[in-house]
């Protein structure tokens, strides 16, 4: 039996909370400008330290897939926000790496790469991040260079992006409704996942890379099937009740447990909504926070739960077996 834990520390709205891959670390980002670094197992929940750079509100953070067993030190953090910047963060010392300017407005998201693992002990091996802005773009970075390697105008503010496991495919979202995923090698759309009826605020891909998982103002949450091949013409797997938006505007968002059974939202009536997967029924109503949920976060290998909101407070903890 663990109990809830209240992490306290910044000054603002917390907007981007993110465990990391290994799961030893927990990073929580917002309108203070700073991203609070978390052990997760220690009883106390250590804050290991912070990254100080940004000049206005961090809006994403994203971790790297770099292989961490046998490391005790996190990997890198890859932030972005309402600077128009996206930095990318050296954790055993939380200094800055590098800094990626080429948005002329506010940076909405970022991902990250996923690793060849043929490569994983190679030189060669690098990342390449994707961003989504409120100029229009979605743009993809080489992070050995400071200048955006490709930039598609897409003719609407981009508010989310999601790298498919191959890195083939980069899935984006935003004012328009419709989830679309390019092809980085044709540069041309090959999906196009049509249901929400207002702006997507988020998209987050299953841990297999076969599904995909949007939270939008329409207040509904779907599951998406984006396997090349699929008999689900409309690909919209499940449409989940129960997360909210409200006249704010924040960009809530969602993700998976790590065996995929699971799919948290944040909420604009300040709680955390957890889905069952299989059945689609909410599971679990998870109060505490006494403003907006703007981001869950779920453990990679345990049923813990964190959360971030307006706030100014991280919740973690632990998810019991019945619904509530």
């Amino acid at each position: 039996m663990a109990p809830n834990i209240s992490l306290k520390g910044h000054q603002g709205d917390i907007f981007a909370t993110k465990f990391s891959h290994c799961g030893n670390f927990l990073a929580s980002a917002g309108h203070d400008r700073l991203i609070n670094v978390w052990d997760v197992f220690d009883p106390n929940v250590k804050n290991l330290g912070f990254c100080k750079g940004h000049k206005s509100a961090i809006l994403d953070l994203q971790w790297d897939h770099s292989l961490e067993q046998g490391s005790n030190q996190p990997p890198r953090l890859h932030s972005c926000g309402a600077d128009k910047q996206i930095i990318s963060w050296d954790m055993s010392d939380f200094s800055r790496l590098r800094a990626f300017r080429g948005h002329d407005d506010v940076v909405n998201s970022v991902d990250v790469s996923y690793i060849n693992q043929s490569l994983a002990s190679s030189s060669l091996q690098y990342d390449m991040l994707a961003s989504g802005s409120n100029d229009c773009t979605l743009k993809l970075w080489d992070v050995r260079e400071r200048k955006y390697s490709a930039s598609f105008k897409v003719g609407y503010q981009v508010t989310s992006v999601a790298f498919n496991h191959g890195n083939s495919i980069i899935f984006f979202a935003g004012i328009d409704n419709t989830i679309r995923g390019i092809n980085l090698r044709k540069h041309q759309i090959e999906y196009n996942l049509i249901g929400h009826s207002d702006t997507v605020t988020s998209i987050s891909l299953s841990p297999s890379g076969n599904y995909l998982l949007s939270n939008a103002m329409d207040n509904t949450v779907r599951i998406w099937d984006v396997k090349p091949y699929t008999e689900n013409e409309s690909r919209e797997e499940k449409v989940l009740l129960g997360a909210t938006h409200n006249f704010e505007k924040n960009l809530l968002k969602c993700c998976w447990s790590g065996d995929e059974k699971l799919v948290s939202a944040g909420s604009a009536d300040r709680t955390v909504n957890v889905w069952d997967v299989e059945t689609g029924q909410l599971k679990h109503r998870l109060g505490g926070h006494n403003g907006s949920v703007n981001e869950t976060t779920m453990h990679p290998d345990s049923h813990i739960i964190a959360s971030g909101s307006s706030d100014k407070t991280v919740w973690l903890g632990e998810l019991g077996a019945e619904s509530t």
